[in-house]
């Protein structure tokens, strides 16, 4: 089994989605044990829309925060391994953060063929299923639920240089566009009571606006000028990341001051920041940290990701699972 616990290379974030794509490609195929591999063999194929993919009982489908990569963790070896290696092939993937595995969307696609789906993993039948295939063109981001409807950051692409950029939803078997910002590079969004809050960035000056989208009035407005991209959901109130690596909030009240270099994942439910980051060693550790206090719980190494239910946080390792 591939083991990917070094940090190599530059981290993707969100704001891919609002460039341009290019890169290298990819194949797969079905291996002995009924999941899809990556084949190193034949990179030179052009990557296609990704396909159901069967997940074994002693697997657990595993979104890795840090490298933005899907794959899944083998609950006996305790090793993670992902669908697509992105430094291999280009590929990204994207998670609804902070909801447990069947409530969970992702996207998966190519930085340099697109051809995003949204995948579903399906309990039942222990696959992670490919529900919707996107235009080949457009790229596609989750967002979050509202009233029991999926919305996503929607990047579509006509090939004529003409990229415009909605925060659309998912109505059973096509997209919606719900607001649309045109041209503007939208970078990231969360939903918070009935708002939508964006961030739009202006790549000439090198800052973001931070907007909020009413459901109720239908309307957009502009809240004030960000230095970062990053937003966050805690409870009912907005977090970002500001120009000195503090998390703050709207009214610039610091809640916690994070790792140089590092991401941050907040799991608003059940009070807990994941602040993840490269060691000296080059592995990746993680900060389990309850935010009231502002208390480190525990700091794990080699991390690979993290899955709640039945308001249980299990966050797993290389070599290692823990339980909150």
């Amino acid at each position: 089994m591939m083991k990917m616990k070094k940090f190599t290379g530059c981290v993707l974030i969100g704001l891919v989605m609002a460039t341009s794509f290019t890169g290298c490609s990819l194949t797969n195929y079905k291996g002995f044990n009924n999941v899809f591999k990556y084949d190193k063999d034949a990179n030179k194929e052009k990557y296609e829309y990704f396909a159901d993919t069967a997940v074994k009982s002693n697997e657990v489908v595993l979104f890795n925060s840090f490298q933005d990569t899907l794959g899944v963790y083998n609950t006996d070896s305790m090793t993670w391994e992902p669908f697509y290696v992105p430094s291999d092939n280009s590929v990204l993937a994207y998670n609804t953060k902070g909801t447990t595995p069947t409530d969970s969307f992702y996207t998966i696609g190519s930085s340099n063929y697109n051809d995003f789906s949204i995948l579903k993993y399906n309990e039942q039948e222990h696959i992670l299923e490919s529900i919707y295939d996107v235009d080949a063109t457009d790229s596609i981001m989750p967002v979050g639920y509202y009233k029991n409807q999926m919305y996503f950051i929607h990047n579509k692409n006509d090939l004529t240089a003409n990229e415009t950029r909605a925060i659309a939803y998912f109505d059973g078997d096509k997209l919606v566009d719900l607001v649309d910002v045109k041209n503007a590079l939208l970078t990231e969004a969360v939903i918070i009571e009935d708002k939508i809050y964006y961030v739009t960035y202006h790549q000439d000056d090198d800052y973001y606006d931070l907007f909020c989208y009413s459901f109720d009035n239908k309307k957009s407005e502009k809240i004030t000028q960000i230095a970062t991209g990053q937003i966050y959901r805690y409870g009912n109130e907005l977090l970002y990341v500001d120009g000195d690596n503090n998390l703050v909030n709207l009214k610039n009240d610091g809640i916690y001051q994070l790792k140089p270099n590092s991401q941050v994942e907040i799991l608003s439910d059940y009070g807990i920041l994941l602040n993840y980051y490269a060691d000296k060693n080059q592995d990746i550790s993680c900060d389990i940290i309850r935010i009231k206090d502002n208390k480190i719980l525990k700091t794990v190494s080699e991390y690979d990701g993290y899955i709640i239910e039945d308001s249980t946080l299990t966050i797993y390792c290389e070599g290692a699972i823990h339980h909150f």
